[in-house]
């Protein structure tokens, strides 16, 4: 998706071997003002989406009950 608001994305069910990947493009113009995964464990500063046009791909991966986080790559363009 593209975006140059704050977004929060809540993930389905946890489930074993469960995988979710999302590739985030800030708007050309400003970089999202915040992400959050709901029902997701990361790490600190997990949901930075960098700047302006920036690509973004974060993964999730689900051991059944809990969705655990880990960026793919930040501000990849």
């Amino acid at each position: 998706g593209t975006s140059s608001a704050a977004l929060a994305l809540a993930l389905p069910t946890a489930a074993v071997g469960a995988i979710v990947v999302c590739i985030l493009t800030n708007a050309a113009s400003t970089a999202m003002t915040s992400l959050t995964f709901t029902g997701a464990k990361v790490a600190s500063g997990f949901a930075t989406v960098g700047a302006a046009s920036a690509v973004s791909v974060f993964g999730l991966v689900s051991d059944g009950t809990n969705w655990y986080g880990a960026f793919s790559g930040l501000a990849v363009s």
